[in-house]
C-alpha cells in the first residue's frame, strides 16, 4: 500500500505540476479514504460471518433435533425423521391407536412417538 501511494504522489507531482506540499495532501487523503474503505471492508465481512455463524447454529439445531427424533418446523408444518418402514414399536403403536379410531392422522402421531422413543434407546 505505501508503495502505491508513493507512485500516486509521484504522479501527481508529474502529471499536475502541483507542489510537493499538494501532493502530500493528496496522498494523505488517498491514505485516509483506503484506510476507510479497508475498514468498511472489514467490517461487511465480520457481518457477514456474524450472519453465517448464526445460520450454521439455527441449522445445527434444527439437525440435532431431528436426528433425536424432535419434531422440528419447516415452512410452518412440523417434521421429523422417520424410518422408511416403520418399527414392531411403531406398528404395535398403530395398531392400539386404530382399535379406539379410525383417525389415522392421530395413528400416524402415536407411531412417531413410538418411532421418537425407539431413535433414543442407546
Amino acid at each position: 500500500m505505501d508503495d502505491l501511494v508513493k507512485r500516486l504522489r509521484m504522479a501527481c507531482v508529474a502529471d499536475c505540476k502541483c507542489s510537493i506540499q499538494e501532493a502530500a495532501s493528496a496522498s494523505e487523503r488517498l491514505s485516509a479514504r483506503i484506510a476507510e474503505l479497508e475498514k468498511e471492508k472489514s467490517d461487511f465481512h465480520m457481518q457477514y460471518r456474524m450472519k453465517c455463524d448464526e445460520e450454521t447454529k439455527r441449522l445445527e439445531l434444527r439437525i440435532a433435533a431431528l436426528e433425536s427424533g424432535q419434531p422440528v418446523e419447516v415452512r410452518g408444518e412440523q417434521w421429523q425423521l422417520v424410518p422408511v418402514n416403520p418399527g414392531e414399536k411403531m406398528i404395535i403403536a398403530g395398531d392400539k391407536f386404530m382399535e379406539s379410531t379410525s383417525d389415522l392422522g392421530n395413528a400416524w402421531s402415536a407411531m412417531l412417538t413410538a418411532s421418537a422413543q425407539e431413535m433414543k434407546k442407546p
